[in-house]
């Protein structure tokens, strides 16, 4: 009973982490793809 309670609650706090770590990745995604257009569209004039 005790376990099965603890491993949800392992869950629960793994589920919050994992929000936040893909909100992160997500947003350095974008930077990383934002970068990668400016250099094909400019080069390194506008880096």
């Amino acid at each position: 009973m005790f376990f099965s309670i603890g491993l949800a609650g392992v869950g629960l706090l793994m589920g919050i982490g994992m929000y936040f770590t893909t909100r992160l990745l997500l947003k350095g995604f974008v930077k990383y793809l934002k970068y990668n257009m400016s250099m094909v569209k400019g080069g390194m004039k506008h880096a």
